[in-house]
């Protein structure tokens, strides 16, 4: 049996939902493993959740099952002696730390994130804030958290985050019935749609997408559909925006032809 067959029988006996990662297969050559789970993943057998790591997806009637924001944190964002351990609540207390909020030794807290928004979102409902001090206080606040990595942007990170939200302000007094739903957005999306959200703002597209993801299903409808209501909930804006008409393209356009000159004079 090739190396080729070796690895796709581990993969084909594997229960779906199973993370793969490249050093599952050590005995192998590391770089032949990742072009073969790269072109598995090609092939839809497999789908990546970050650089090394796959997952065998759970397949239903409407779409793919990700595997649980605990399990992609535990697998991918926490440190390796934590993972060893296994422990859960440390792993939680860990992306807490990292996105939320760290509590100091001498009682003292440094926000992180999530946390930084909850307390500009109480400026604004103290009259306090620094940069708009005239800001209604009873304005609805539309919190935005803009990520570099990328492997934050993992189905179900942002309804995680989100409850951490939620949670940060009933600590901090703030009232969240005027603060939406948490918006975890990529450099490289606000980069790619500038001209959509120059041209129309950002608050059309984020309320489309509120009311395309965030909507409360009736009973009826999350039974009869319930694939299909929770994979909703859980699109990121990114995956989103992919629906919406492009108005960059002519930005895009002068960029390649840009590079190509470049190239074409090397």
């Amino acid at each position: 049996m090739t190396i080729q067959e070796q690895i796709k029988q581990r993969i084909d006996e594997a229960e779906p939902g199973t993370v793969v990662f490249v050093n599952d297969f050590a005995e192998f050559d590391n770089e032949y493993v990742s072009k073969l789970l790269s072109t598995l993943k090609d092939f839809g057998v497999l789908e990546r959740l970050a650089k090394g790591i796959y997952y065998k997806p759970i397949v239903t009637q409407y779409s793919n099952v990700y595997p649980s924001t605990e399990k992609i944190v535990k697998l991918i964002l926490i440190s390796k002696d934590i993972k060893e351990r296994g422990d859960l609540k440390e792993l939680l207390a860990e992306i807490k730390k990292k996105m939320v909020l760290q509590e100091k030794a001498n009682g003292k807290v440094k926000l992180e994130g999530v946390g930084q928004l909850v307390k500009n979102a109480l400026f604004i409902q103290t009259g306090t804030h620094y940069a708009d001090k005239d800001a209604p206080k009873d304005s609805v606040i539309y919190p935005i958290l803009a990520v570099t990595d990328r492997r934050l942007l993992l189905p179900r990170m942002k309804n995680y985050l989100d409850y951490r939200m939620y949670e940060e302000c009933m600590r901090q007094s703030v009232d969240s019935s005027k603060i939406m739903p948490l918006l975890l957005i990529d450099i490289a999306t606000l980069n790619l749609y500038s001209a959509n959200f120059k041209k129309y703002g950002m608050k059309k597209y984020a309320d489309m997408y509120y009311s395309n993801t965030n909507f409360p299903p009736n009973a009826d409808e999350f039974y009869s559909n319930p694939e299909f209501v929770a994979s909703n909930h859980f699109i990121l804006f990114a995956t989103y925006m992919r629906s919406q008409d492009y108005l960059g393209m002519d930005k895009f356009r002068d960029v390649m032809i840009e590079s190509i000159i470049k190239s074409a004079k090397v």
